[in-house]
């Protein structure tokens, strides 16, 4: 038996063979985790550092609220040495950067003969006929400024179209100034030309009271 080739038929395909392709590296095992940051130093010279959340010897106590259209509440600051901190003005943000201020050196001078007081407007713990707020709002406008762990809460209240103690007591022009009290007089006052009084802007008049107290 004899098979005819025909030499015009398509001649079968063959498929290449495969050719071993580059080798892929085995993924490197990743770091192990590193220590956790470290929080930035405190490094406000000649003021103790703040304690941490809950160390506080008053953390977790209500403000103590004065009511500055009273004519009693300067007998609360006729002895000893105290720190007034005014926070208010249109610049809300001056006034929150005060405000917090106030706070962390009432919190870091406690126990230390010096005592701290934020001094705020009257009119927002106040209805229109002028007296206070119920408690349950004033606990609510006093949460809302953060006022708290024990911290003094005074307010000043206008009369005559100025803040009777921030301006007509103590002639200060900024709304976001400092007193520093001892023993009922003024010793040393500071105002920054704008903004708020920011922990930094504080640390000279909180260092003066320290050497008041030493």
């Amino acid at each position: 038996l004899v098979w005819l080739l025909d030499p015009g038929a398509a001649k079968p395909v063959v498929p290449p063979t495969p050719q071993p392709g580059p080798e892929v590296p085995a993924p490197l095992p990743e770091p192990p985790p590193g220590p956790p940051p470290t929080p930035a130093p405190d490094v406000l010279a000649d003021l103790p550092v703040e304690p941490a959340a809950g160390e506080g010897e008053l953390d977790g106590q209500p403000p103590r609220l004065l009511d500055g259209a009273t004519g009693t509440w300067p007998e609360r600051f006729a002895e000893g040495a105290w720190l007034l901190v005014f926070a208010g003005g249109p610049d809300e943000e001056a006034a929150r950067l005060t405000r917090e201020a106030a706070l962390s050196l009432h919190r870091r001078l406690l126990g230390r003969g010096i005592r701290v007081a934020l001094v705020v407007g009257r009119s927002a713990f106040e209805t229109p006929a002028g007296t206070l707020l119920e408690p349950v709002e004033l606990e609510a406008q006093m949460a809302a400024l953060e006022a708290r762990d024990g911290l003094t809460l005074l307010l000043d209240p206008r009369r005559d179209g100025r803040d009777a103690i921030r301006e007509a007591r103590y002639a200060l022009r900024t709304p976001n100034a400092a007193v520093l009290l001892v023993n009922g007089e003024i010793e040393v006052q500071t105002q920054p030309p704008e903004g708020g009084m920011s922990l930094k802007r504080l640390q000279p008049i909180a260092k003066r009271a320290r050497d008041f107290v030493r």
